[in-house]
């Protein structure tokens, strides 16, 4: 240690300035660089003409995301520098896609359905197809080499309209065909996570051993006899598909694709990346939430609207690992109370408490501890920081599965009976015109709870689906309905922002229905009080920013998707609404309104 003349000696001594750090080197001529590429953050450089001159050997490279490691995640992808919110971070075509494992025989090509009379075959391997065009699609080639040079005679698929077996193995065939086609694809594909060792004996696994391993070493037997291609190298694949694919909704049912880079993205409940898909089948990542340098990207593998023990559960059932996410480890979920249910109310001094009842610890509300001995659930207990009451886990249990099968028996196209189940469960009160005859009780769930959040949103999007159009339908709605269906709009918002950012489509949908009551709201006020310029400014700026809201949240979506058609007529509507306030200002001049 320092003695006290030391340090007063050390005290005396002027101090240092601090060195500057030196400038980072041009790429190109090695002077000093203050330019920045805005792509990746990585590269600088002295000027814009060497930045132009360099782009074609630093293109390949230039990406604001980079691969990463660590013992908890294992490779991941993080951010290569600080990203913005709605930034694009990843756009990528799929290392392999084929139909889902279960489903009718469908054109290999464009995963339509096929049936008997209109079904082509492959003039090379028999498998049906389109036409002509389909069969010679580059996306055919993998199953139909492999059809002509390790079967020897083509396949002969017979029955139309219902699950055909034969088509469980198409995922599989495409991912063997890579090892001749691209050696590159191919090392790519097998550095995936398979999980294999958690896969070993369970259903599903058996289920492909027979339906896919077994299937394409008796329907391929040169794979076998020539190739020597084992079961559990078949198997391992089927693990790759199961823990990597992404399901693609651009054909009815949603296409199954695994990509290189998307592969790497990690999970988190709460997401801060947003994925969809281009009319291509491209893998389109952006961010949802402010991203720093270094940082996971992350996507949700699972429901986010799901409850924790419901996310939890799913994630282990499917990819194999325990969910400990920020959103997860938290029992108040950010404060939105998603999975808790409502306090009953204490004895003594809080027997109306406004509190919520939720699990002393999260990670084991589903009942086993990660994956223990299931018995434990009924030793873990619920409690109300709010008045300490506590209820066994069991008890909490078995109340939720009751409002579950009310809630799957629900008529979710009834707005009179999803009313009810709100009143009932949630003790949500409504506009005067919209009372129902059960007086209102003390809620039995939180205010967000994921079973009533499930209803507000089918019942946000049900008002205003009886008329021919959704502008008919609105107006066939009552002032309460109207009203109703605003509050459910703007809550939901509220608190999909807070908990699921990442859930662009859902926030893209919510944002255009409330645009939607808004136009129909002044509409009735116009009729109501009469022309009102100043009103109708205010309303004309509200719509626009509902649909500023849409267009941002729905930009990346594809025209074929209902979210893509939402996206086309919300930009439609945003030119209109543009129109009206010019119109508007000229009617009225530069008066105050």
């Amino acid at each position: 240690m320092a003695s006290k003349q030391q340090k007063q000696q050390q005290q005396q001594q002027p101090a240092q300035p601090a060195q500057a750090s030196p400038m980072p080197a041009c790429m190109v001529c090695g002077r000093p660089a203050g330019q920045r590429c805005a792509g990746c953050g990585a590269a600088y450089y002295c000027g814009k003409d060497h930045q132009k001159l360099h782009w074609k050997q630093h293109k390949p490279g230039c990406s604001p995301v980079k691969e990463a490691s660590s013992a908890q995640l294992g490779r991941y992808l993080a951010a290569a520098r600080n990203l913005a919110v709605g930034e694009v971070v990843l756009r990528e075509a799929p290392l392999i896609e084929a139909p889902p494992p279960s489903t009718q025989p469908v054109c290999l090509t464009c995963y339509k359905p096929l049936f008997e009379a209109s079904a082509k075959e492959c003039e090379r391997c028999g498998w049906p197809m389109c036409g002509p065009e389909c069969a010679n699609n580059p996306k055919h080639r993998g199953e139909c080499r492999l059809t002509v040079q390790k079967r020897g005679d083509k396949m002969n698929i017979r029955n139309f309209g219902l699950p055909h077996p034969s088509y469980q193995c198409i995922a599989t065939l495409r991912c063997l065909a890579l090892r001749d086609s691209s050696s590159a694809k191919w090392r790519r594909l097998l550095e995936m996570e398979s999980h294999s060792e958690q896969r070993a004996g369970s259903p599903r696994q058996e289920q492909e051993r027979f339906g896919v391993a077994l299937f394409i070493l008796r329907v391929f037997p040169k794979l076998r006899d020539i190739d020597k291609l084992t079961e559990e190298e078949i198997l391992n694949i089927c693990g790759i598909l199961q823990v990597n694919g992404h399901e693609v909704p651009l054909s009815e049912p949603p296409y199954v694709a695994v990509y290189d880079k998307g592969s790497l993205l990690a999970h988190s409940c709460r997401a801060n990346c947003a994925k969809s898909f281009s009319s291509a089948g491209e893998l389109v990542v952006r961010t949802a939430l402010p991203v720093k340098a270094g940082e996971p990207l992350t996507i949700c593998y699972t429901d986010p609207m799901w409850g924790t023990a419901a996310r939890r559960q799913h994630l282990y059932d499917t990819k194999f690992f325990w969910c400990r996410c920020e959103r997860c480890v938290d029992p108040t979920e950010f404060g939105s109370y998603f999975s808790a249910i409502a306090c009953p109310g204490g004895d003594g001094e809080q027997p109306d408490c406004p509190g919520a009842i939720m699990p002393d610890d999260p990670l084991v509300e589903g009942g086993a501890p990660e994956g223990g001995d299931p018995d434990m659930g009924e030793q873990q207990y619920w409690r109300c920081p709010t008045c300490d009451i506590s209820m066994p886990q069991g008890s909490v249990l078995s109340l939720l599965r009751r409002v579950g099968e009310d809630l799957s028996e629900l008529d979710k196209d009834d707005a009179e009976a999803c009313r009810l189940f709100l009143q009932r469960y949630g003790g949500d009160e409504f506009p005067l015109d919209l009372k129902e005859k059960d007086a209102v009780r003390r809620p039995l769930l939180s205010r967000n709870h994921f079973y009533l959040t499930d209803v507000r949103l089918a019942l946000a999007q049900r008002y205003g689906q009886d008329g021919v159009d959704a502008q008919q339908g609105l107006r066939q709605l009552s002032d309460g309905e109207i009203a109703h269906k605003r509050q459910l709009c703007r809550e939901l918002l509220k608190l999909a922002e807070k908990l699921v950012p990442a859930e662009h489509r859902m926030r893209g949908l919510l944002w255009f229905e409330l645009h939607a009551v808004e136009v129909e709201a002044s509409r009735r006020r116009g009729l109501d009080q009469g022309p009102d310029p100043a009103a109708l400014r205010v309303s004309l700026l509200e719509s626009r920013r509902c649909l500023t809201e849409v267009i941002e949240l729905l930009r990346c979506e594809p025209p074929e998707l209902p979210e893509g058609k939402v996206l086309r007529q919300a930009r439609l509507n945003f030119k209109e609404v543009d129109q009206l306030l010019c119109a508007l200002h000229h009617a009225v001049g530069d008066a105050p309104l």
